[in-house]
């Protein structure tokens, strides 16, 4: 049986893209913090009395339930809509545009007053993001299929021959090819819905 799994990003983190100050973590459990960012006020948001909020391109359950942020149902699109009411601004004063995952940590003009989505916040993307404090902190996660000889695997030497798929520029490709350092390239791909469905097609 091929040996085959997909790392998934794990450990995430709320970006502010306009306003927001830095914070990280590490724990193995969950953990709330308490915002520490610079204030947002109505009056710096990209249209005057509209709050735009960028998320994935699809967005994830349990984050955003049926992939559709203006519900308010999931984690982050009821912390979306709590941040706004802090802000001042109404339900239907709120609009969602979607960004890829390189998209919204690039460098440049960005078509959203923040960006609410599974960042890890590391020391180079703080290079060009202002990140506000994490809300949600985890380790890294993989995952495979449970009949799979890997499921039962325990240390990283017994991960070393396991051909990984992940997703670009994540720090689950970082985690995978640093501290796994398996004996094979990973699999890269666009995104964890191209990793899931490679994985699902037993690839």
């Amino acid at each position: 049986m091929r040996k085959s799994l997909i790392g998934l990003l794990a450990a995430t983190s709320l970006g502010l893209a306009a306003c927001g100050g830095g914070g990280s973590g590490s724990e193995a459990t969950p953990e709330v913090v308490e915002g520490g960012g610079n204030e947002c006020t109505a009056g710096n948001t990209l249209t005057d009395g509209i709050l735009t909020i960028g998320t994935g391109s699809p967005a994830y359950s349990p984050w955003v339930e049926n992939d559709a942020p203006e519900s308010g149902e999931g984690f982050e699109a009821a912390v979306a809509y709590a941040v706004a009411e802090q802000m001042g601004f109404a339900k239907e004063n709120v609009t969602w545009v979607r960004t890829t995952f390189d998209e919204a940590i690039q460098p440049g003009a960005k078509n959203f007053d923040f960006n609410l989505q599974q960042y890890s916040i590391t020391d180079e993307r703080k290079q060009t993001v202002t990140f506000s404090d994490s809300y949600y902190t985890t380790n890294q996660a993989i995952v495979g299929y449970a009949d799979s000889p890997v499921a039962s695997m325990t240390t990283l030497a017994e991960l070393a021959n396991v051909k990984f798929g992940v997703q670009s520029g994540t720090t689950s490709l970082d985690f995978v090819t640093n501290v796994i350092a398996p004996t094979t390239e990973p699999y890269v791909y666009d995104d964890n819905a191209a990793a899931k469905a490679a994985l699902e097609a037993k690839q």
